[in-house]
């Protein structure tokens, strides 16, 4: 996962966010991937992992669920 295609991704799946994502993120250059086979822990533990996509979008509805949590109780956010 690129940083660049992580924000790309979550502007697309969630729009709603877009003018909240790190221009850091939206800028940024390709790192070198580091490419895992899992099958070993698959076949010997029966390890399944999750795509980085769904890790992500899963990561940014939780943390938004709770900011919506905190702003029901009066928080007013800083941006």
């Amino acid at each position: 996962m690129q940083p660049r295609e992580a924000a790309e991704y979550i502007a697309r799946e969630r729009p709603e966010l877009k003018d909240r994502i790190s221009e850091v993120w939206k800028n940024a250059d390709p790192v070198i991937e580091n490419i895992i086979d899992a099958s070993r822990a698959k076949e010997v533990l029966g390890l399944e992992f999750t795509d980085w996509r769904k890790t992500m979008l899963d990561a940014v509805d939780s943390v938004i669920a709770i900011e919506k949590e905190w702003k029901a109780q009066g928080w007013v956010p800083p941006y």
